[in-house]
């Protein structure tokens, strides 16, 4: 009665013992058949790669502009006493207006104080036409850019000092400013 008993549980699983075996002989015979195979199996994968991000510099060498220093916003910036503040934004106009007329490489950052704080880096410089240009770099934050650069860029032929008038919202009237125009389109940019 006992070996009836073990008989049965040996061919109760020996479907499982014939599929272990063949599994088994198939790797063995796999690997046998790759050491007599000597071919190297190379591997290929296609990779996408996310380009470098745009820097505010863009490939500029600064060492060759004047640096006018870092202006920081006087709107609601309460660490900054007002003469100071004011007499930093005046220096600055002076800067952008004096290397714009003397046509000299230059550079300023301007600080701006809001929800997602903002700097704007300044270049006066030729462009690729030997045309002088004052450009306005801004990094974009992820919320701001979706998919699109880093860096929101727009530029001017043209800058002139002028003092604000009624319509020149948020400067109050008779002071001074900075207006930047496009010559090709007459439009003003930005005042400051």
């Amino acid at each position: 009665m006992k070996s009836l008993k073990s008989k049965r549980i040996v061919f109760r699983n020996l479907h499982y013992r014939i599929f272990a075996v063949l599994i088994l002989a198939v790797c063995v015979l796999g690997i046998k058949y790759r050491e007599n195979n000597n071919e190297q199996i190379t591997g290929r994968f296609l990779v996408y790669l996310q380009p470098e991000p745009e820097t505010i510099i863009q490939n500029r060498n600064l060492s060759n502009y004047d640096f006018g220093g870092r202006i920081a916003s006087c709107f609601n910036n309460f660490k900054i006493p007002s003469q100071i503040c004011e007499s930093s934004k005046t220096q600055a106009r002076k800067f952008i207006l004096d290397h714009w007329r003397a046509k000299n490489r230059a550079y300023i950052i301007l600080e701006f104080n809001c929800d997602a704080c903002s700097e704007y880096y300044v270049f006066i410089e030729p462009d690729n036409s030997d045309k002088w240009q004052i450009v306005w770099n801004k990094e974009l934050f992820d919320f701001e850019r979706d998919f699109a650069k880093n860096i929101s860029s727009s530029s001017a032929t043209e800058v002139k000092q002028k003092m604000a008038d009624i319509n020149s919202y948020p400067f109050k009237p008779n002071y001074p400013i900075l207006v930047f125009n496009d010559y090709n389109t007459s439009d003003r940019i930005k005042e400051k």
